[in-house]
């Protein structure tokens, strides 16, 4: 079903066409256009400037975050998360601002940007301390020698003092793969964070009958990824070749976006390791039955198994959000400032052409 509904979308939201409309408007900024000026028209690179300048004028800063409280005396909280918020985004660790100039862009060139909140989770490497406060030491100490007395129960937890289990716990064979989990934590630090991320127009489906952002009765965006990564979520399933084309360079003919190219090379894809290998998916949330699935990335409306199938997992929260600066009607996307002022663009052209031939003959 999901595939013949993102066809349609694709169709319905006419993607390769404003994307040929797209690439041939943004010979303006370029320089293509300037490389193939004639007698008649002379076109400089006169659109690149204003456009940075439009943008840096729309985000000199990223605004300030604004959070309501839900229910009476939660001002205080609601002001202390704007001001946890407020940092983490203005830290450059969210990354806000450059996928808000990146969408800025798209919006520009397409009529439309997007952008994705997510979660970003990194191992890093963290310095080794050594403490010998008391106060500290005791509680990590009794919960070591407790799990000592109780093998079967031990299990390694977020705030655990990794080197003081290794002390205590010493060789004890019944706590071998403990011992080994404290062993690969140490020197490591998880960091989490949230992040902005910008959505290419061309990877972003959604419901192409809403004429509002907030009516769409579901939204697709096309991701490639590593089998590896995707084997790590918990419920996946179907992840074979068959029924999930690779997309790595050397399958690029078939399927360097795989859901725009028709045929599938299995010969081709099984003389790889499968496992080492990028695929295409679309990660669909169905805003009205309040479901997520990933299924295959397949052009054609061809019948694929889908890869998850389960509930939204964040609730009420909308993580992709649109900017259109010019509205059109009936239609979620707006107008192209590309093609707004092209007629200028060409009009300076001629008039470029003008001047120049004025100045050979002066």
């Amino acid at each position: 079903m999901w595939t013949q509904r993102l066809e349609r979308a694709k169709r319905l939201l006419c993607i390769e066409i404003r994307q040929k409309k797209r690439d041939d408007a943004f010979g303006f900024i370029d320089g293509t256009y300037a490389e193939k000026s004639f007698s008649e028209k002379v076109y400089l690179n006169e659109a690149l400037p204003a456009l940075e300048d439009m943008i840096l004028g729309t985000l000199p800063a990223l605004p300030p975050v604004l959070v309501d409280a839900r229910q009476p005396k939660q001002d205080e909280v609601a002001n202390m998360v704007a001001a946890l918020l407020d940092q983490t985004l203005n830290s450059g660790l969210s990354r806000a601002l450059p996928a808000l100039i990146a969408a800025e862009w798209d919006e520009i060139s397409w009529g439309i940007g997007f952008v994705k909140s997510a979660w970003h989770v990194e191992d890093k490497q963290s310095p080794l301390t050594l403490t010998k406060d008391e106060a500290y030491l005791t509680p990590h100490v009794q919960l070591a020698m407790w799990e000592n007395d109780n093998v079967e129960l031990a299990q390694v937890v977020e705030n655990d003092d990794d080197f003081v289990h290794l002390q205590v716990h010493g060789s004890i064979p019944a706590l071998a793969e403990h011992i080994a989990q404290h062993t690969e934590r140490i020197g490591r630090l998880k960091i989490a964070h949230p992040v902005i991320r910008r959505v290419a127009p061309q990877r972003m489906l959604y419901d192409p009958d809403a004429e509002e952002w907030l009516d769409r009765d579901y939204e697709a965006e096309y991701i490639t990824e590593l089998v590896s990564s995707l084997q790590q979520i918990p419920g996946i399933k179907n992840l074979i070749p068959e029924n999930c084309p690779s997309t790595d360079e050397f399958d690029q003919e078939n399927s360097r976006y795989s859901y725009m190219h028709k045929h599938y090379n299995t010969q081709a894809n099984n003389s790889f390791d499968f496992e080492k290998t990028r695929v295409g998916v679309w990660h669909i949330h169905d805003r009205v039955n309040h479901t997520y699935t990933i299924i295959p990335a397949v052009s054609g409306g061809a019948r694929v198994k889908p890869l998850l199938e389960r509930d939204w997992p964040y609730g009420a929260i909308d993580i992709y959000e649109k900017i259109v600066h010019r509205p059109a009607p009936e239609q979620i996307h707006g107008f192209t400032t590309l093609h707004l002022i092209r007629p200028i663009l060409d009009e300076l052209a001629r008039t470029n052409a003008s001047i120049r031939k004025h100045n050979r003959r002066a």
